[in-house]
């Protein structure tokens, strides 16, 4: 077995790895470094590729804290996507971030209050609900 690599990516390059299927190794230590205000890629893609850490530069500020708000959508919809993506949260730093998802996914979670804990330890601060549209990073 290889030795674990430290990897920093923007988020722009993580694309590639997202559409050929591929990803990192799970003992590498592997931070994407994010601009803007809507990451593209979503938090399950980002699970997907063993992405530890989201480091963020820049967002729209939030009129509360003053930092700058980047939005990720979950990736995922319906029952038990809440519970799993709480699973491996990478963690995010630079800013605040709301994690967008739908009222049938909110509604799916099983166990609410550890998702938020888990969330919100990764420094994900608010959750946005999408009462309209497709969440899915479809």
């Amino acid at each position: 077995m290889a030795n674990p690599k430290d990897i920093t990516v923007l988020e722009p390059d993580i694309q590639l790895p997202v559409e050929q299927g591929d990803e990192f190794r799970v003992e590498d230590s592997v931070t994407m470094q994010a601009e803007g205000t809507h990451l593209s890629t979503t938090l399950k893609d980002l699970q997907k590729l063993h992405v530890d850490a989201v480091s963020l530069m820049g967002g729209a500020e939030n009129e509360i804290t003053g930092a700058g708000i980047t939005n990720v959508d979950l990736g995922a919809s319906g029952a038990g996507a809440l519970d799993s993506a709480a699973i491996g949260v990478p963690s995010f730093s630079g800013g605040d971030v709301r994690l967008n998802t739908d009222l049938d996914t909110l509604f799916g979670a099983s166990n609410l209050t550890g998702d938020a804990q888990a969330f919100s330890t990764a420094g994900i601060d608010e959750l946005g609900i999408n009462i309209a549209g497709d969440i899915t990073g479809g």
